[in-house]
């Protein structure tokens, strides 16, 4: 299992709670597009993606609509790494493997 942060208010006070625990984490990222890049770069065949937010997310969506409609374009527009049965599922989206 990894957890991938994205970076925001409520992650600058997520972070120092995982370090002094010792918890691996990867990012923050600036940006979903490059959260899910870097999942995907280390995600194999078979790998599910589950898309969790815990906080609001404001500084980078307008809400949680426009959070989830983002990562389901950004899942459909990779028809080569996912496999899905259509959008009501791009969220449990599995990756497939990359040529």
């Amino acid at each position: 299992d990894q957890l991938h942060l994205l970076a925001g208010s409520a992650t600058d006070g997520i972070v120092p709670e995982l370090d002094a625990s010792g918890s691996a984490y990867f990012g923050p990222y600036d940006s979903l597009e490059g959260c899910l890049d870097a999942v995907l770069s280390q995600a194999t065949d078979g790998t599910t993606v589950l898309f969790s937010p815990g906080c609001a997310s404001f500084g980078m969506f307008l809400n949680e609509f426009d959070r989830g409609r983002r990562f389901t374009e950004l899942v459909l527009s990779r028809p080569d790494r996912f496999r899905h049965s259509g959008t009501r599922d791009a969220g449990k989206a599995r990756p497939g493997s990359s040529a």
